[in-house]
């Protein structure tokens, strides 16, 4: 077991079993977070009531690596939140192409992928200048449910997870309830 101190927002909401509705959603996210300057590379956990991300930077740090600890996530558990519907990563990468030479560098890219249980998967993608700032006409978009062929290097944790019955668990680490102890002075 590698423990780690991870970083985990949780954003309260209804999720919905649509591939493309969720995707868009994460998309929007990054939008968002790049028009206001930055947006950290994350992980995603897409669950019932809410979605949770989990900066990598911690990760990519780690001896785990961030293939493996997708995989853990799509197993994970946090008590009663139900268990994931989809998992991904979202925010700002370096992206080489894969038919470009070994040697040419990669591209800043904004990029949102999630992965379902069932094989389904979104993912979008822009270019990004050297502001940061997302390029026009550089946004791609695409699905398994659009029959588009999965993105080399993303996905397939699900299977990954099962195979090797990879597990990621985590908790908050604030007390759940603190003692609040009466002042005799004041009343």
């Amino acid at each position: 077991m590698t423990p780690m101190q991870l970083t985990v927002r949780a954003i309260e909401r209804s999720a919905t079993a649509d591939a493309a509705s969720e995707g868009e959603y994460l998309a929007d996210l990054v939008r968002t977070a790049l028009e206001r300057g930055s947006a950290a590379p994350v992980a995603v956990v897409v669950r019932p009531e809410r979605t949770e991300l989990m900066d990598l930077r911690t990760v990519a740090r780690s001896r785990l690596g961030l293939t493996p600890f997708l995989a853990g996530l799509s197993r994970s558990e946090v008590g009663g939140l139900g268990a994931p519907m989809a998992v991904g990563i979202a925010g700002t990468f370096r992206h080489r192409a894969p038919a470009s030479p070994s040697d040419a560098p990669p591209v800043p890219v904004g990029l949102a992928f999630l992965e379902w249980s069932d094989c389904r998967w979104f993912h979008w993608q822009v270019l990004l200048g050297t502001d940061g700032q997302l390029q026009e006409d550089t946004e791609l978009v695409r699905s398994a449910e659009a029959g588009d062929p999965m993105p080399s290097g993303l996905g397939r944790w699900w299977s990954l997870g099962r195979r090797r019955d990879m597990r990621v668990r985590y908790a908050s680490g604030l007390p759940s309830a603190v003692p609040v102890r009466e002042s005799p002075l004041v009343h």
